[in-house]
């Protein structure tokens, strides 16, 4: 086995279990990052009124025909931006049906548990209650003198 072997294999993985942790620190602090802004984005009271699928869908309708409003939109009919609101806008109301679908799903489901029950047939042949035997405590069924024998007298 060659010497220089083993601290190459071990440089190396040192290397990649530190590369490892950095993209991880580098996504979390991104994932705070992004949790940090939403928090801190005000919130009006008509909007918490509203359901967040109904909400999202109005107000890309909303930037999509503000965008097509816009003087910069009147000298090009079809800009990038026209094209990537409506994609939005269709990817958010296909995510709004999912959203309905899933629920209802969810729905019947939990309503086939609450209907759930366990019965068993204690008429049957193949039932076989359990062997239901009291046993007593291991320190009541030895009265002796402990684990070790009795010390013998010189």
């Amino acid at each position: 086995m060659n010497s220089a072997l083993v601290p190459v294999a071990c440089g190396s993985a040192l290397a990649l279990m530190a590369g490892a942790a950095a993209s991880h620190w580098v996504s979390v602090r991104q994932t705070a990052a992004l949790v940090h802004v939403f928090r801190s984005a005000p919130s009006a009271p008509e909007r918490a009124t509203l359901p967040p699928e109904d909400e999202s869908i109005r107000e890309a309708k909303s930037l999509l025909a503000a965008a097509k409003t816009s003087p910069s939109a009147a000298d090009s009919p079809s800009s990038p931006t026209d094209a990537r609101f409506e994609q939005l806008l269709f990817s958010i109301e296909g995510l709004v049906t999912l959203n309905q679908e899933l629920r209802s799903q969810l729905e019947e489901t939990n309503r086939d548990l609450v209907a759930l029950q366990f019965q068993v047939d204690t008429h049957s042949e193949s039932f076989r209650p359990l062997n239901v035997v009291e046993e007593t405590p291991m320190m009541m069924i030895d009265d002796g003198p402990g684990v070790l024998p009795p010390r013998q007298t010189p």
